[in-house]
C-alpha cells in the first residue's frame, strides 16, 4: 500500500490498484465475454464491469461520504448523506485491446474533485505491468517517486501521442507529417498510461483531438501536478466542471511546446 499521509489519494491509488488486479486475474483465467458494445472500438466487456465492482467495493470501504460517478454507471452513485467529494471513475481505458489480451496502455483512471469541482487527487494504474500514478496537492508521483514533465520546447525529437477517430483522423494526418518534417516523432495512441508517461517525462506531449468526458481526465490532471502543460485545443484551459460535458485536451511537456503544435494544427494563431 502507498502511504500518501492523504485519504483522498490513499482512496484513489489503492482503487486504481484493486481494478488492475481484479482484470489481470480476470484476463489470466481467459474469461473476457462480450456483454455489450458501445461504439467501434470502445467495447465494454465483463472486465469493465469487474473493473467498476472491484473499486465501489474499495471506495466504500474508506467510509467516507462522497458520489460516484463512472462510464459504466447509469446514475451517480452517492455514499452517505453528507458528501464531501465527487469521484470519476473510468473502470477501463483502452478495454477494446483486451479481446488480444493485450495490456498495452490498459488502465484505470479514479479522478476526485471536491464539492467545488476542484480536483484533490488522481491515480491511474498500468495494466501492463505494477506502475501507479497518482497526484495530490503535492505533486504527480509514480510508485511513491515524485515525477516531473520533461523541458522539451521544441518540435525536433518531441515525441508525441495523438488519439483521433475515423474522418477526423484524415482530416489531420497532413498535420502529422508537418509535425515529424520538423523532427517531432508520432505515436497513435493517448490515453491515460500515455498522459502519465507526458508527466514522467517519457512522453513530452498526448493530444485528444475527439473531445472526451471526464472520467478520462483522472491522467489529465496527474500531468498538470508533473509541471506539464494542460489545455483544449483551443490553448484555452480545461473544465473539471463539466462531468457531463466533453473536451478535447493537449498535454505538453512545456506551455512553448504545446502552443507550437496547436499551431501546426491550426487551432492557435
Amino acid at each position: 500500500m502507498i502511504s500518501t499521509g492523504n485519504v483522498w489519494e490513499e482512496m484513489a491509488v489503492e482503487s486504481a490498484r484493486m481494478a488492475r488486479s481484479v482484470v489481470r486475474k480476470f484476463i489470466e483465467e481467459h474469461q473476457n465475454a462480450l456483454i455489450e458494445t458501445k461504439g467501434s472500438v470502445d467495447l465494454v466487456t465483463k472486465a469493465d464491469m469487474m473493473a467498476q465492482s472491484a473499486i465501489l467495493r474499495k471506495i466504500k470501504s474508506f467510509n467516507r461520504s462522497c458520489v460516484i460517478y463512472s462510464e459504466e454507471l447509469p446514475k451517480p452513485q452517492k455514499i452517505g448523506n453528507d458528501p464531501h467529494a465527487k469521484i470519476v471513475i473510468d473502470p477501463i481505458d483502452g478495454s477494446y485491446r483486451l479481446y488480444k489480451n493485450n495490456l498495452t496502455n490498459v488502465s484505470t483512471g479514479v479522478l476526485i474533485l471536491d464539492m467545488e469541482d476542484r480536483p484533490i487527487a488522481a491515480a491511474v494504474s498500468d495494466f501492463d505491468n505494477e506502475d501507479v500514478y497518482y497526484a495530490g496537492a503535492t505533486g504527480a508521483f509514480l510508485n511513491g517517486r515524485e515525477i516531473q514533465s520533461s523541458n522539451r520546447k521544441d518540435l525536433d525529437r518531441a515525441l508525441i501521442a495523438v488519439y483521433a477517430e475515423g474522418g477526423e483522423y484524415f482530416e489531420i494526418l497532413p498535420k502529422f507529417s508537418t509535425l515529424v518534417k520538423k523532427g517531432a516523432r508520432i505515436d497513435n495512441y493517448a490515453g491515460h498510461v500515455t498522459k502519465c508517461r507526458v508527466a514522467s517525462g517519457i512522453y513530452d506531449a498526448a493530444i485528444e483531438f475527439l473531445p472526451a468526458p471526464l472520467w478520462e481526465f483522472s491522467s489529465v490532471y496527474i500531468a498538470q501536478m508533473s509541471g506539464a502543460f494542460v489545455s483544449n485545443l483551443e490553448g484555452k484551459p480545461i473544465s473539471y466542471g463539466k462531468i457531463k460535458g466533453k473536451q478535447s485536451v493537449i498535454v505538453s511537456s512545456t506551455e512553448e511546446l504545446g502552443r507550437k503544435i496547436l499551431k501546426e494544427f491550426g487551432r492557435e494563431k
